[in-house]
């Protein structure tokens, strides 16, 4: 078991370090900042649009008693106390609010186009590395299944040569390696064959593995 840990320590996975392209993040700033702005916008735009419900509510309560005015007075030039053209400035707020509510949803898309081209950026970039995580992991699962058929077998051997009580050699075998590569339907085989169309490993590879032609995968395809 000693050599299957160093070889663990030694093919230990790389480190990722993410470097977003500058320009990327500008441009995510630069949308941030406008999406703030809008708010700002569509704040004032909120808080006139109230303002101007207000004055029209007023205007409606109060028309009946200038209708009466004008009766008594006989004074057809008496108004409503709200100013004129109230309905038509609500109306324009409205569609102002409106055009910004697009605006703001247009620019969350922006953002969301621009995270994603940025991700995919990033994982291109750390393909590779992530390439070679994975095949050292696949190493040190092969090394641990070579190591746990290698006490059974020690313990077979015992056994063949007359010793029957080997209840204190108990090895360590996850019940994922019952089966080897040459068992369609075990977990190895399921990881392996997992690798190559996930695109870790060649089918070459893995026939190669199996057929013990080769012992470990080289660190890049």
């Amino acid at each position: 078991m000693k050599s299957l840990f160093s070889k663990i320590d030694r093919e230990s996975t790389e480190s990722i370090n993410v470097n977003p392209d500058p320009s990327m993040n500008a441009r995510m700033s630069s949308l941030s900042d406008r999406i703030s702005a809008l708010r700002e916008r569509e704040h004032d735009a909120r808080r006139q649009e109230s303002d101007l419900i207000a004055q029209l509510r007023m205007s409606h309560a109060t028309s009946s008693i200038h209708d009466l005015t004008r009766l008594l007075m006989k004074d057809a030039t008496a108004q409503p106390a709200a100013a004129a053209g109230v309905q038509e400035k609500l109306q324009d707020c409205q569609v102002l609010l409106e055009s910004i509510r697009r605006a703001i949803e247009a620019t969350k898309q922006d953002m969301l186009q621009l995270q994603c081209e940025r991700d995919a950026q990033v994982c291109r970039e750390m393909l590779p590395t992530h390439t070679r995580n994975v095949r050292a992991t696949i190493n040190c699962i092969l090394a641990l299944h070579r190591s746990t058929v290698n006490q059974n077998a020690l313990r077979l051997e015992l056994n063949l040569k007359g010793v029957e009580r080997t209840g204190h050699l108990i090895p360590l075998f996850p019940p994922q390696f019952l089966g080897g590569m040459d068992d369609s339907n075990s977990w190895l085989s399921f990881v392996m064959r997992g690798a190559v169309s996930d695109g870790f490993m060649s089918e070459q590879e893995r026939g190669a593995l199996m057929r013990g032609e080769l012992k470990e995968l080289a660190a890049d395809r």
